[in-house]
């Protein structure tokens, strides 16, 4: 009996010791450090609501992506989107839409039930006529 509680106290005494790699208990710090700085919003800042219209296409597009390593489903339905609006862009990313209106997606599974493939169908749209919104008075 003894000996279990000598061995008890003896384990316990070296996890509370822990190590101290610098000297004379000092700590030190290897993360580096950055300063930052702060500026002060006038208090006459007022933001402006702005409005668009949206100029949606009419002939529907399709983009698929597959599953790769690491990518989450919400990912993976992402990405079929991004490669539905690159279809219409084609090499100049300029020309690529901004959103996908009423996008409709297909889910392929495999037998495990772990999504392989999403396609998505729906209108690619972009977004024209940014204006300021103009407050009732």
């Amino acid at each position: 009996m003894t000996k279990h509680l000598l061995c008890a106290i003896a384990v316990i005494a070296l996890l509370l010791t822990g190590c101290n790699a610098t000297s004379a208990g000092q700590a030190r710090s290897t993360a580096p450090t950055k300063t930052v700085r702060t500026k002060d919003v006038p208090i006459n800042f007022i933001p402006a609501d702005v409005t668009a219209d949206l100029d949606v296409g009419g002939q529907k597009i399709m983009g698929k992506a597959t599953r790769q390593k690491g990518l989450s489903n919400s990912s993976l339905k992402e990405a079929a989107i991004q490669n539905a609006l690159r279809t219409v862009a084609g090499q100049d990313l300029r020309n690529m839409p901004d959103v996908l209106v009423e996008p409709r997606f297909i889910i392929e599974r495999d037998k495990l039930g772990t999504i392989t493939e999403v396609t998505v169908v729906g209108y690619p749209a972009r977004f024209r006529n940014f204006r300021n919104v103009e407050l009732e008075k």
